[in-house]
């Protein structure tokens, strides 16, 4: 063969090398972000973990006792028995409500609803709250509890609101509670009145929805979000993300049918380019734990001391480090891999 075609020729095959590797180089960049990124943040089996590992449910009653008080302007009686409960007596009282696993069983339920949204298997979303064994439980022992605690919890009355509860008491058709003084009155009255708050809690807790839907699939709100600019990108982007490994192995294949003459030439032509891809890959995790720590950390400073406020950084912080440390961990594994290849590499040109 002529030297100068031959010279041609084996030009042309390391110009296609260098081309196909770029491509490989930049789909294994992506398909390892993809890989982690399931593994993580698309990842409700991930976030179901976590939550059980941080004992966030553990922390909820406490929340939902700090968002319940205080309103001072509340009328119906319910709320303003809340109010005269202090921020313990009400998280006590969230304690006896909600029933065992109930939170984890329910945000389960709505972290399987909402990932089959975001990861492309459905396309309606609906995120529902069944409150059904809520009202259960009040209808049975956690009834009589919450009663107890209720008026364990209740201040003392004085003279003038007894007085008042008399009167209150001597008006009674119907069961009221918003007209009655809001304080614990002594015997006789207490005996007396304690019936009456029984049936009217329970009254209350008959009357609670069996379940409330935040988003449902057939309402306006879903098509506006699947119609919307923001869907339409995010969708775009993850169907890149599910279809870019396909890409990266159609490279790798063309990479070592082209590179089957030389064993050199083929750990160079794997080994730069997961070196690169696997050493980006770590580079922008370590990039994102900078700047979401820092949003996070500023976003807390600039936020009110709440039991709310305090669990979204924190676990936050726990969520973000997590991620971060698959992504490195993913990215590392091939940069050393791409290392150790064109190590090799340059010890067989030796």
């Amino acid at each position: 063969m002529d030297p100068k075609k031959q010279s041609t020729s084996s030009s042309v095959a390391k110009g296609w090398v260098f081309l196909i590797a770029i491509f490989f180089t930049l789909t294994l960049t992506l398909t390892l972000f993809s890989i982690s990124l399931n593994r993580t943040l698309f990842s409700e089996e991930f976030f179901k973990n976590l939550l059980v590992q941080q004992r966030v449910y553990d922390q909820v009653p406490a929340i939902l006792a700090e968002t319940t008080l205080p309103d001072t302007n509340a009328q119906s009686a319910p709320k303003k028995l809340f109010n005269v409960m202090s921020l313990q007596q009400v998280t006590d009282l969230y304690l006896v409500v909600l029933p065992q696993n109930y939170l984890q069983n329910q945000t389960e339920q709505i972290l399987d609803s909402l990932f089959k949204f975001v990861n492309l298997k459905t396309y309606d979303l609906k995120i529902r709250i069944d409150l059904t064994p809520i009202k259960e439980n009040l209808q049975g022992q956690a009834g009589t509890v919450v009663l107890n605690q209720v008026i364990a919890a209740l201040p003392e009355c004085n003279v003038e609101q007894i007085r008042l509860f008399s009167q209150w008491m001597l008006q009674q058709t119907t069961i009221d509670l918003s007209q009655a003084p809001i304080c614990k009155p002594t015997e006789p009255y207490l005996s007396l009145v304690t019936p009456i708050l029984n049936s009217y809690l329970q009254k209350y807790y008959q009357a609670l929805p069996a379940s409330i839907t935040l988003i449902d699939a057939q309402t306006a709100e879903n098509t506006e979000i699947t119609n919307s600019q923001m869907y339409k990108t995010y969708f775009t982007i993850r169907k890149l993300l599910l279809n870019v490994p396909w890409a990266a192995l159609f490279f790798a294949i063309l990479l070592f049918l082209l590179n089957l003459r030389s064993l050199r030439s083929m750990f160079s032509s794997f080994g730069i380019p997961m070196f690169l891809a696997g050493g980006i890959c770590v580079l922008v995790y370590l990039f994102a734990k900078g700047f979401g720590q820092s949003y996070l950390t500023s976003w807390a400073q600039n936020q009110p001391a709440t039991a709310l406020n305090s669990l979204v950084s924190i676990e936050g912080l726990v969520f973000l480090n997590q991620i971060v440390w698959v992504g490195c961990w993913i990215g590392g594994i091939v940069c050393a891999v791409g290392l150790l290849l064109q190590i090799v590499s340059v010890g067989l040109k030796k």
